[in-house]
């Protein structure tokens, strides 16, 4: 008999798989990204070793979650999903594999999404539309009249130029960005005045009634967006101060300044907004349309 060593039947060997070590990773959106209702979101990840995702959207930073897409192949490295009707500071991604809900990777924070159209009705940016304002410092009151009355490109890019009739030849601009931030040009430079892609923060959203007098039953525009802000000049410690409402539908309706030894306030008393009058209609006329 002849014993060989060292050999064996592999056949009878057990097939042993190797452990497989599952890899998913959110790329995109990953946070700080600002998009518009409508735009295409492209959602990108990298993965290894699983067969089938799911992607949820928060639009609460993470309370809530919706249901994007499910039981995307293994092949698949994106998708792209857009957004309708829904508008939020806080939104948030979630990628998991379909098979083990708890494999997954979220965005690492908050992105925007916000409804471009909706912004725009903070400042109704049209030519021919009117705000009169009536003036007060303290000691005198009078009406101040801004109109849009045309449009002028800067830079290459278009603002609504509005007039004010404290001088003939004193103009301001203005245009709303791809954001939804309202924004004036003046000194070679774009001031933000209102940053609708930004949390609340120093702006605050909050809801009321506006009724301009003479005019007790126009009340649709009822979404104020409060701007107020303080800002320092060097050496003498608080400086001026600003606090400035937007209505929805109507534009500005009240706009303070104050230094450490005076005031001014605008109140908002009549418009015409699309050719349609709201508030005391005499002032308007009296001002001249």
């Amino acid at each position: 008999m002849i014993l060989l060593l060292g050999c064996s039947d592999k056949s009878t060997e057990p097939i042993v798989n190797e452990p497989k070590n599952p890899m998913l990773e959110l790329l995109t959106p990953n946070g700080n990204e600002i998009f518009t209702s409508g735009q295409i979101i492209n959602i990108f990840w990298e993965s290894s070793d699983i067969k089938e995702f799911d992607i949820d959207i928060s639009y609460d930073d993470g309370t809530t979650w919706h249901l994007v897409a499910e039981r995307l192949d293994s092949l698949s490295k994106s998708f792209n999903y857009t957004p309708i009707d829904t508008c939020s500071y806080y939104c948030l991604i979630k990628i998991k594999d379909s098979e083990n809900s708890g494999l997954s990777d979220t965005s690492d924070s908050t992105f925007t999404i916000i409804d471009i159209n909706e912004a725009k009705k903070y400042y109704q940016l049209q030519i021919g539309n009117i705000w009169v304002y009536e003036k007060n410092n303290g000691s005198n009151i009078s009406y101040e009249k801004r109109e849009i009355v045309g449009d002028t490109t800067i830079n290459n890019r278009t603002y609504f130029k509005m007039s004010i009739n404290i001088s003939p030849n004193y103009f301001k601009y203005f245009r709303v960005s791809e954001h939804g931030d309202f924004i004036e040009y003046r000194a070679d430079k774009e001031f933000v005045i209102l940053d609708f892609s930004s949390p609340p923060g120093r702006y605050q959203i909050s809801e009321a009634v506006v009724i301009i007098r003479g005019d007790t039953s126009k009340t649709f525009f009822i979404k104020l967006y409060s701007v107020k802000w303080q800002y320092f000049q060097y050496g003498s410690g608080f400086g001026n101060e600003t606090y400035d409402e937007f209505a929805n539908g109507l534009g500005k309706t009240f706009e303070h300044f104050a230094s450490l030894s005076s005031f001014t306030d605008y109140a908002l008393k009549g418009a015409v907004i699309n050719q349609i009058l709201y508030g005391d209609t005499s002032i308007i006329n009296l001002i001249g349309r």
